[in-house]
């Protein structure tokens, strides 16, 4: 079974644009769906964040967090997990939009490539946001309608967020495999 790992970039350096680290791939043909876990950044300028692998090949690959504009990453994180191409357990895929604008949502109807025995665990992770800095910084994703054959992505903004783009991957995995374990966490769902 794949597993899930993660990068941060800690103590801000001398580049604030990109860090990266080199990894080593268990194998031939993987694909490494990445999502951001954490931003630590200047609210001077937009924020304009992106992780993603460059060149997964035979057996590396360079998975990066980078920015553009005037953006200062101060320290960022991002989660990968490598999964072969061909592996029939899980199914994975990137959705991209542009522009979001105040309180705007989109819903993406997302089809498997090969249907599920019963409806899967799907999560969502963000990988790329570019986020005007004049309003409030709020975006999310989340999963629903999940059944064998697919499910919809929700991408949504709070308040008068303004986004000019937005990046997610998604990953599918059977739910009646006992050494799999998936889930989601907003802060917003447990209350004092």
């Amino acid at each position: 079974m794949p597993d899930p790992n993660s990068f941060s970039t800690g103590q801000p350096g001398a580049d604030h644009h990109e860090h990266q680290i080199a990894l080593s791939i268990r194998g031939h043909n993987i694909g490494l769906p990445i999502g951001l876990n954490y931003l630590g950044v200047d609210s001077r300028a937009n924020l304009r964040v992106r992780a993603y692998a460059d060149n997964p090949v035979a057996s590396s690959a360079i998975i990066r967090i980078a920015t553009w504009g005037d953006i200062i990453l101060n320290s960022g994180g991002y989660t990968w997990f490598e999964v072969g191409k061909n592996d029939r357990a899980f199914q994975y895929g990137i959705v991209s939009t542009m522009r979001l604008d105040q309180s705007k949502e989109i819903f993406q109807e997302i089809l498997f490539e090969k249907a599920f025995a019963e409806p899967p665990k799907v999560i969502s992770w963000l990988n790329l946001i570019d986020i005007d800095r004049n309003y409030n910084c709020c975006i999310y994703t989340d999963v629903r309608n999940v059944n064998r054959t697919g499910f919809t992505l929700h991408i949504a903004t709070c308040a008068d967020t303004i986004v000019h783009a937005v990046s997610t991957t998604w990953i599918a995995h059977p739910t009646n495999r006992s050494n799999i374990t998936s889930g989601s966490y907003l802060t917003g769902d447990f209350r004092p």
